[in-house]
Formats: structure tokens, sequence, C-alpha cells
């Protein structure tokens, strides 16, 4: 009988206790972004593109959405692991990546990112 009403007091309690909260559990959003690296025809060097969402722009004007250093020149980077690292000081989390091989621009890098807004 007594192991019982410790079998029956363990459940009880069980069913009661919670575990840890994740960030995914919260009623947190998140803002997300896309990387696309294209490596350049006679370098080995990347051109990268950040696409927050934002407008383009159109046929006749279109926007450079190409990262830019403090002299407003493109920056070059040695691979896509080294756009990563910079995105992550940035407070941006890898989500999923892509890659396809193009015959007129080669191989197209595609990363999708996550940044938690509280």
């Amino acid at each position: 009988m007594k192991k019982f009403i410790i079998v029956a007091l363990c459940s009880v309690f069980s069913i009661t206790l919670f575990g840890q909260t994740t960030l995914d559990s919260l009623n947190s959003k998140a803002t997300y972004c896309e990387i696309v690296g294209k490596q350049g025809l006679f370098s080995k060097k990347l051109t990268i593109n950040i696409d927050y969402g934002q407008e383009t722009g159109s046929f006749w004007h279109s926007k450079d959405t190409r990262l830019k250093d403090e002299n407003g020149d493109a920056i070059k980077f040695n691979s896509m692991i080294d756009v990563l690292n910079l995105m992550q000081q940035e407070g941006w989390d890898f989500v999923n990546t892509y890659v396809i091989g193009d015959a007129k621009d080669g191989y197209v890098y595609h990363w999708l990112l996550r940044r938690r807004i509280m």
C-alpha cells in the first residue's frame, strides 16, 4: 500500500512540473534575411547581397543591396563563412542554406538567417 501511495504522488507531482522555457516557446517574433553570394567571373572573392525584404527598385532604377564598407564600396568576402561570422556578430542566427548552380553566374549561395525580437 505504501508503494502505491508513493507512485501515485510521484505521478501527480510529475504532471504539474514544467520543463525549461525555450526561445521558441516564448511569445517572441523573428525577422529574417537572406544572404545571396555570387563568385566573380575571374575572382575567388564573393559579392554578397542581403535581402531584408526591402524594395529592390524597378527595371529602370534598381537598388544596390550589396554589403558596403564605410566608404560605400562593396565588400568582397573570402567565403560565405566570412559573411556568416559578420552577421553573427550583428545578432543573426543561421537557419538554412542551399546552392544553385548557374551556367552564367557559376554557383549562387543562398543562406537564410533569423534574428529574434523580444
